[in-house]
């Protein structure tokens, strides 16, 4: 394992913790700043590529949602029937929800928009 090369150190982990190649009698010098950066820059470009299917979306306070029930049935629908009415949107990614007296606060992950069919 600490011979085989790997791409993000451009070496073995063996040689770039000791200094020379593990095979070969050959000294090897690591830049661990230039490694780290390499590695900075992988995740950022793997975390682009996952993000940019994703839909950029703002709750606002008085907006209709649905909330998720965590139903354990394959029939049922996973979302609570009635909407909820958001009370306030925290920076954290909770929302302080409203259905008459009640009220709870919950992650933005648990919701989605409802949208009324209007029937005529």
């Amino acid at each position: 394992m600490r011979s085989t090369y790997r791409t993000v150190l451009k070496a073995s982990p063996g040689s770039a913790i000791f200094g020379q190649d593990m095979l070969l009698d050959i000294p090897y010098i690591a830049n661990w700043y230039k490694i780290g950066e390499r590695r900075q820059m992988l995740t950022d470009l793997n975390n682009a590529r996952e993000n940019k299917s994703r839909r950029d979306f703002d709750h606002e306070v008085g907006m209709k949602v649905l909330i998720d029930h965590e139903s354990l049935r394959k029939a049922e629908s996973p979302y609570k029937k009635e909407p909820w009415t958001i009370a306030q949107v925290y920076t954290n990614g909770t929302i302080r929800v409203q259905n008459g007296a009640k009220s709870e606060r919950i992650n933005i992950r648990r919701v989605k928009p409802f949208h009324d069919s209007v029937e005529e």
